[in-house]
C-alpha cells in the first residue's frame, strides 16, 4: 500500500486540514525517508498537527493509525534529526 493513502484516510478521520497533509510530504521528503513505513507516516502527522496549529495527541494519533505511542515518539524524534540535519 502507497504512503500517500495512509495520509490521506489518517489525516482525514484526524480531520486535518490540507495544509497539514502538505506539512507531511515536506517532513518526509526533507528527512530523506525512502522505504517508507506506516510508523514514519503517523509520526510526520504528528509533527506537521502541531506545526501547522491543528495540534493531536499521539494518544489520538496512535489510535487512528494502530502505531503505538511509544513507536510514534521513537520515530518523530529521529524523524526532526534527519531534516534537521
Amino acid at each position: 500500500m502507497s504512503f500517500r493513502v495512509w495520509i490521506d484516510e489518517w489525516c482525514g478521520k484526524l480531520d486535518l486540514s490540507n495544509r497539514v497533509k502538505s506539512k507531511v510530504y515536506d517532513l518526509i521528503d526533507k528527512a530523506g525517508i525512502k522505504d517508507i513505513k506506516p510508523s514514519w507516516v503517523a509520526s510526520a502527522i504528528y509533527i506537521a498537527s502541531v506545526v501547522m496549529g491543528e495540534r493531536r495527541t499521539q494518544a489520538e494519533i496512535s489510535k487512528v493509525t494502530g502505531i503505538s505511542e511509544v513507536t510514534i515518539r521513537k520515530k518523530y524524534k529521529l524523524m526532526l534529526n534527519r531534516a534537521e540535519g
